[in-house]
């Protein structure tokens, strides 16, 4: 009768702490779906935003688009950057509660969307602005070949249908002019995310980088090294054989 009477207990707990483990589940469930509505309801305008501003400013090179799609990426990373709200995608996370693969995959991704931008604010403007500033360079930079500038398709083009070596050369290092202009932003810019990197418990922004991209840096070396051993002597063979073609 005791033992029986044990049973009967252990199985009344057992329901009880699954109906709340349940109880849990959807109130949890709820929030997030919830949340997810705000979220998207926050960013896709702004999203939408950015993108026609980015379009204007690397098709047209204008000052204004730039700008416009400086701070509208920057308003983006602050809505990811909100402390609050990175701590409940965390807890949540953390509570093993939202069991809908859809759901969990959304969670995932947002977690690491804020991970990433969990940064002081006046250090996360810098960053943005910066690069910004180097695209910009990048876009509207023009190298000059005998005095004259060129663009970039143009330069293609010459890479692409020139035979004559010390043109194509002259193509090629025109390509190259742009690096002196944009090295000392782009020196800095590697600095400012390492620094972010490190605030968020990470060595560098590489590593940071391949975490919130669920990449595994030791599989990722593997993969890279298996991809030189497969590739290296046949690489080797079909240069050695258009050297003697690209500089006749």
């Amino acid at each position: 009768m005791i033992e029986s009477y044990k049973t009967m207990v252990l199985l009344l707990a057992a329901m009880m702490t699954f109906g709340c483990t349940r109880q849990t589940e959807q109130i949890n469930t709820k929030t997030f779906n919830t949340f997810i509505a705000g979220h998207l309801e926050k960013v896709e305008p702004l999203r939408r935003e950015a993108a026609l501003a980015y379009w204007e400013a690397t098709t047209k090179g204008n000052e204004e688009a730039y700008d416009r799609s400086s701070e509208l990426e920057l308003k983006i990373r602050e809505v990811y950057s909100n402390p609050d709200e990175f701590t409940f995608l965390r807890d949540l996370g953390e509570s093993g509660s939202i069991s809908d693969s859809l759901l969990a995959r959304q969670l995932q991704i947002l977690y690491n969307a804020y991970l990433v931008n969990q940064i002081e604010p006046s250090l996360l403007k810098q960053i943005v602005e910066l690069s910004t500033e180097i695209e910009k360079k990048f876009n509207t930079f023009r190298g000059t070949i005998s005095g004259q500038k060129v663009t970039t398709n143009e330069i293609k083009e010459i890479l692409k249908k020139e035979i004559a070596s010390d043109k194509r050369k002259q193509a090629w290092l025109a390509d190259k002019q742009v690096g002196p202009v944009v090295s000392d932003d782009l020196i800095r810019l590697v600095k400012l995310r390492n620094q972010a990197a490190r605030s968020v418990g990470f060595e560098s922004f590489h590593t940071l980088t391949l975490a919130t991209s669920e990449l595994d840096v030791k599989e990722l070396d593997e993969i890279f090294n298996e991809l030189y051993k497969l590739t290296n002597k046949p690489f080797s063979r079909v240069k050695g054989e258009l050297d003697p073609v690209i500089s006749g």
